[in-house]
């Protein structure tokens, strides 16, 4: 069984059996029974349509229904509900502070849970290599005025303010293979010493 057989559960079961057997007018949501995160499918009878305000519940019960894995893939769509804006759903229930609250601490819970025992080096692209048709992608999407900063003079109050932040942390201290001098910072290493070395 996918749902846990408590009350949340049962609950959920009502709102969903009751909406089945009425129209709905004006604005309504379409809502997935089963999760598609959980295999459900967008077949017409795993959909259902709900009141903005039922379909923020139904994703609010669903974390209380689910544990382990399933419960945190739950507590991230209900976190979104809460946080992005669809021009197709101008409608969509805008829960209190408290709900809001409520909602932040749970994904909290569940994420901090989640990433036990995980080790914080850990990336999805760790011993990875972009290809070169990516780089050249990524290059070519940043040319010019495509460039965020491109025309973007730096004003003396930026630079101050970067200043200020960087005063007083020591940067490690290296020696270049190549010239030997000694360098402040990977930045700068990497940029003007090592293999990038012209002395």
């Amino acid at each position: 069984m996918i749902f846990i057989n408590n009350k949340y559960t049962k609950w959920y079961k009502t709102i969903v059996n009751n909406a089945k057997n009425r129209i709905l007018e004006g604005y309504s949501e379409t809502h997935h029974i089963i999760p598609k995160s959980l295999g459900g499918t967008n077949n017409n009878d795993n959909l259902v349509r709900l009141t903005a305000k039922e379909h923020f519940i139904c994703h609010l019960l669903l974390t209380k229904m689910t544990n382990s894995d399933q419960r945190r893939k739950m507590s991230y769509a209900l976190w979104l509900m809460c946080n992005l804006k669809n021009h197709l759903q101008s409608d969509r229930h805008i829960p209190n502070s408290n709900t809001y609250d409520m909602v932040r601490r749970i994904h909290a819970s569940v994420v901090s849970q989640s990433q036990k025992g995980v080790s914080k080096s850990y990336s999805s692209f760790a011993g990875k290599k972009h290809t070169a048709k990516t780089l050249a992608l990524q290059r070519e999407l940043k040319l010019g005025n495509k460039n965020p900063n491109f025309g973007v003079t730096q004003k003396p109050e930026w630079n101050e303010k970067k200043s200020i932040a960087q005063r007083g942390i020591k940067k490690p201290l290296l020696v270049c293979e190549r010239c030997g001098s000694f360098v402040g910072g990977h930045g700068n290493y990497k940029r003007w010493h090592g293999t990038n070395c012209n002395k």
